[in-house]
């Protein structure tokens, strides 16, 4: 009988999990460059003014339970191909996780990847190529001949985790309630963010960045 209660009450807070939204708000000095890759200094074009680079697209929001919480979170993770590029400058997964790649483009790239065990393979569009993450340490998804189309895939620490769009915004879904300790990935290692979210049903908080100084 206690088996049973513990299993339907566990069971009601995951069926009844919520989510956590909000704006990653950023009141620190821009980085110049993406922290995570080469860099060379730009040239003024002519035609077209310099975009100026966004750190946004870089972060990862990350949950992790105040309360020792441990239910499952999403099995897979699906990162699409678009044309020449990757849909996202960065991918999150957690070890465990189902890491599909969907080609939304018109060619057949051929990709590769060691720590998801794959020899160069074409991907044809409107195809799909799945892998299983065994690894703790952040990979790259190559494409053969195109050196300059890369996926890279971030390892969190939890399957609660959120990408931040260009303007900001994240989601965490499928969020049981409780206490969750906030943390935020840029480019190549941990902000200093120390917040609490009290999570209940949905629930809504913007995030400060106040130092684009990494964690070490």
């Amino acid at each position: 009988m206690k088996v049973a209660i513990s299993c339907l009450l566990l069971c009601s807070n995951i069926a009844t999990a919520g989510s956590l939204s909000g704006k990653v708000k950023i009141r620190a000095n821009y980085p110049t460059h993406n922290p995570g890759s080469g860099f060379v200094k730009r040239v003024a074009n002519p035609i077209l003014p310099l975009k100026e680079f966004n750190p946004r697209p870089l972060m990862i929001v990350s949950l992790e339970s105040v309360d020792g919480l441990s239910a499952p979170g999403t099995k897979s993770v699906e990162y699409k191909l678009a044309g020449e590029s990757f849909s996202v400058p960065i991918m999150a997964v957690s070890k465990g996780q189902k890491l599909t790649i969907k080609n939304e483009g018109r060619t057949s790239p051929v990709l590769y990847c060691d720590e998801l065990e794959w020899t160069p393979e074409a991907l044809n569009p409107n195809r799909t190529r799945d892998g299983v993450v065994k690894t703790e340490k952040s990979f790259t998804i190559a494409v053969k001949k195109r050196p300059y189309m890369k996926g890279k895939v971030v390892i969190m620490p939890t399957s609660f985790f959120g990408l931040v769009d260009d303007k900001g915004n994240f989601k965490v879904a499928d969020l049981p309630d409780g206490k969750w300790k906030v943390k935020v990935w840029y480019g190549a290692g941990w902000l200093s963010v120390n917040r609490v979210a009290s999570v209940k049903g949905a629930s809504k908080m913007d995030i400060s960045v106040e130092s684009f100084e990494l964690k070490k």
